[in-house]
């Protein structure tokens, strides 16, 4: 009868034993899971940080491009302002050999 009650004694620390295991095991899957979570939420977190990092060099990159176009433009028109100014000094040269032409025949 000893025998029977170590050994029943023995089952129930067995018993005991492998209930605080299967809680043990199920406290590190619940770990295992929240830290699954929190590094989806962190890579998520990350994502969304470079989704906005990247709007953000999309919109000054925009916005250079405007300035750049803007730039051009005025160059063009700097450039037709210089063009239509070389225009009127030549007419003027011309102009002016003319007259010094005629001032020339009337001195002859």
């Amino acid at each position: 009868q000893t025998a029977l009650m170590i050994a029943q004694e023995n089952g129930k620390t067995q018993i005991v034993q492998l209930l605080s295991n299967m809680s043990s095991i199920q406290q590190l899957r619940g770990q295992g899971e929240m830290e699954k979570l929190e590094r989806e939420k962190q890579q998520q977190k990350e994502r969304e940080q470079q989704r906005l990092i990247n709007m953000a060099v999309e919109v000054e990159r925009q916005k250079n491009k405007v300035v750049i176009n803007q730039k051009s433009d005025q160059i063009n028109q700097l450039q037709q302002e210089i063009f239509d100014i070389r225009q009127e000094m030549l007419y003027f040269q011309t102009e002016l050999s003319n007259e010094n032409r005629k001032v020339l025949n009337l001195t002859n």
